[in-house]
């Protein structure tokens, strides 16, 4: 993976409605052939700044940078650099899928049709061309949605949602489109989703906000490499709390038992002679993988949150 410059940046992205941050000073960096997952609950500002990010909306400061061009200073040589769907992406049902294709195609410069038929290719509807897009189930849709934003060749393609709705079947076929452009096409891939075990299997790295600030980037192999230790014990509340005072680990009880992450250089032999010295009987003991759904959670703030539509009053 090139890293030596960002094919996308936001620095300081920071968006206030009504005197609220919606927002708060948020900067990240996607490079060529890398695939960043943006997660957050509902309200945490993943919608607002995808607006940012694609020129919807600017920002009340900071700035986003595509291939390196300023986006407000620049907005038409920034915007040629970006293909973009957002959850089900508006198509005409009565044309075929290549006269959809034909119609946003008149918007870009130089683009034939032999191209357009490869980007069907592409996306896994060779065959599929003359159908009319009524007929199409929700991800032969969702195809021809990622091929609709390919026609203008962008070197960083920005999705929300791409996978939603869709049967385990489509969400494959989704999922390998967008690996193969990143790792075949060295395109940069900036995708939200709520399907974490999905983020987890493609993702390269994760930036992770809520109420609009960014609270958490790193690589998923770093983020999954710590280890879970599941004790159950008799007293697990009492029990975590003397584990956490010692140790200044984290953790929690989930109904018997406690788990721990395990950090800072500690094992679970260390834990095991600790609860031994407390004379507190271990009923059982082992090691769980973390999953990306875990540790979200842990990180997130767990109270009810606005959607991004009821904080900007939009109805």
């Amino acid at each position: 993976m090139d890293k030596k410059s960002p094919i996308l940046e936001a620095k300081g992205l920071t968006k206030i409605l009504g005197g609220r941050p919606i927002v708060s000073n948020l900067s990240f960096r996607v490079y060529p052939g890398e695939i960043y997952g943006f997660l957050g609950p509902n309200g945490a500002g993943k919608t607002t700044t995808i607006r940012m990010l694609t020129g919807l909306i600017y920002p009340s400061m900071g700035s986003v940078h595509i291939n390196g061009v300023n986006l407000r200073e620049n907005r038409g040589d920034a915007l040629k650099n970006i293909g973009c769907i957002v959850e089900n992406p508006e198509l005409y049902k009565y044309l075929t899928a290549i006269e959809n294709l034909k119609q946003f195609a008149r918007l870009k410069d130089g683009v034939n049709e032999d191209y357009l038929y490869s980007l069907l290719v592409k996306v896994g509807l060779p065959n599929n061309g003359d159908q009319k897009v009524g007929t199409f189930s929700l991800g032969m849709r969702q195809r021809l949605g990622l091929a609709q934003a390919l026609i203008g060749k962008p070197k960083v393609l920005i999705l929300d949602e791409p996978m939603n709705g869709l049967d385990p079947q489509g969400m494959k076929d989704i999922r390998d489109i967008i690996i193969s452009l990143a790792r075949e096409h060295k395109m940069a891939i900036f995708i939200s989703s709520h399907l974490l075990h999905e983020i987890q299997i493609i993702a390269d790295r994760v930036g992770i906000i809520d109420n609009g600030r960014l609270i958490a980037e790193n690589r998923v192999s770093n983020l999954l490499s710590d280890k879970v230790l599941s004790i159950k014990v008799a007293e697990p509340e009492k029990t975590l709390n003397m584990i956490m005072s010692s140790y200044g680990l984290s953790g929690f009880v989930k109904g018997e038992e406690i788990q721990l992450d395990l950090r800072k250089g500690v094992e679970m032999t260390d834990v095991i002679r600790f609860l031994t010295t407390k004379k507190i009987d271990i009923l059982d003991i082992r090691t769980i993988d973390q999953e990306l759904e875990d540790i979200f959670f842990k990180l997130v703030d767990k109270a009810p949150l606005k959607t991004d539509e009821e904080m900007e009053g939009v109805k």
